[in-house]
């Protein structure tokens, strides 16, 4: 099984697609092949980010494989694919692929469905029963590190699925009183899970408050570690969703604090963490 990282905020305008879609990519850049799965029910997030809203309608069964491009390093290039045998106007992953760095995402995801819809598909693609076996079928073909499931603000059956097949989970939030009895509620919940790593993620912080005084705070609060603090920057509200942050600003301290952000989620994985790549005619 790729480990599995699921974020999960207190509401929504949080940044937890804007977390997931960063941690994807700087992860990528560092070697490793990412699973990206969106359980918004609006269907657009991180679709958004990636500049795959406005693509053309893809076959059933096709997921996107994303790369760096090489003209635009502001831009991932974006590429249909579809899963093992059938017929599609997709490419198919060749065994070459399998060494290369790239994010996997959902196509098409199924507005109001999240996750839920992917997972059916994949267990009739695969023949197989439950979520683990899916996922662990998917590792298989993808031969993925890592997976990151951006769920939804809410403790419906789509996040509790989410936060249940994960070895991480990270809660954002920000600093306020709701959101501090809303992370209250979610770990009575996570309790009732069994155990996994669990970390705090404080999103949006004002800049005049530090980081040491609000991971202090936090951790002496809940009795949980801070994976890291994210400052409210100016020019992530500037840029408005029309792209992933660290591509645009690589040298800036939001960027940064993303990449320390990324290391503490997903420590470095090697190619010993995942099967050998399959044969495909």
């Amino acid at each position: 099984m790729p480990s599995i990282i699921t974020l999960q905020a207190c509401r929504h305008g949080t940044g937890g697609s804007h977390l997931a879609a960063n941690l994807a990519v700087l992860l990528m850049q560092r070697g490793q092949r990412v699973g990206l799965l969106d359980t918004d029910p609006r269907n657009g997030g991180i679709h958004v980010l990636f500049g795959l809203e406005d693509t053309p309608p893809v076959p059933s069964g096709t997921y996107w494989w994303l790369q760096p491009d090489p003209q635009n390093p502001q831009q991932l290039q974006a590429q249909a694919q579809t899963h093992g045998t059938g017929s599609s106007d997709a490419r198919r992953l060749t065994p070459r692929d399998h060494r290369k760095p790239g994010i996997y995402m959902v196509a098409d995801p199924v507005p109001g469905q999240g996750i839920s819809s992917h997972v059916q598909a994949l267990q009739a693609h695969y023949g197989l029963n439950t979520p683990t076996e899916v996922l662990g079928q998917l590792q298989v073909d993808m031969r993925l590190n890592y997976l990151i499931l951006d769920t939804q603000p809410t403790l419906d059956d789509e996040s509790l699925l989410c936060m249940a097949l994960a070895d991480t989970v990270a809660l954002l939030l920000q600093l306020d009183a709701y959101d501090f009895q809303r992370i209250a509620v979610v770990l009575e919940v996570l309790k009732k899970l069994g155990d996994r790593n669990l970390w705090l993620v404080p999103s949006q912080v004002l800049p005049n408050l530090g980081p040491d005084e609000v991971t202090a705070k936090l951790q002496t609060t809940y009795q949980l570690p801070v994976a890291g603090v994210i400052p409210l920057a100016e020019q992530m509200v500037t840029l408005a969703s029309a792209g992933v942050f660290c591509l645009h600003y690589p040298d800036h301290p939001l960027t940064q604090t993303l990449r320390t952000l990324a290391d503490t989620l997903a420590p470095a994985a090697t190619s010993d963490s995942f099967p050998p790549a399959p044969h495909y005619r």
